[in-house]
């Protein structure tokens, strides 16, 4: 019987399947609404709607940033990125970013300390996904998560890199 089967003209094709709850990417609308929502909610969220959206960065580096993680230069801009495991590397900040957390800061104030402040310090993983959730709810996306913004960040790195941008 297999041998047989093994012979047959079969063509199979292979579907694909969204596994539901699984992260995706914004479409540019939606990313545009987002940042709109973020906007409207203030200088802090939207700095850290923008450093997520436009460098990659996991939600737990990005509540592990501090102040003295920001260099700013004329028109240009990096972030510290620090590991859990004493790794740092130097992450760009494109200009929609860098334009927010300049932003931020001059809110914020200098001085040393975390880069994100709430009501009772540092923000934590969960206050910043608390953030998102907020710019979600405003912008029209139930249930946004930040890794909904690494997965834009992802796709948009590979749309660019792929029409030679």
């Amino acid at each position: 019987f297999y041998e047989h089967c093994a012979r047959l003209p079969i063509q199979v094709r292979r579907v694909r399947i969204q596994h539901p709850g699984r992260p995706t990417a914004l479409t540019m609308r939606q990313q545009t609404e987002v940042e709109r929502a973020s906007i409207r909610r203030g200088e802090r969220d939207a700095a850290i709607i923008a450093v997520l959206l436009y460098t990659g960065l996991q939600v737990a580096d990005c509540a592990r940033l501090n102040s003295t993680d920001v260099f700013i230069t004329g028109h240009t801009g990096h972030l510290r990125q620090r590991s859990p495991n004493g790794k740092t590397s130097i992450v760009q900040l494109p200009e929609p970013a860098l334009d927010r957390v300049v932003a931020w800061g001059r809110v914020r104030k200098s001085g040393p300390g975390p880069l994100w402040l709430g009501q009772r310090g540092r923000l934590t993983v969960s206050g910043i996904t608390q953030v998102v959730l907020a710019v979600g709810n405003a912008a029209g996306i139930d249930g946004l998560r930040p890794q909904w913004l690494r997965h834009t960040y992802t796709a948009r790195f590979h749309r660019n890199t792929a029409s030679g941008r």
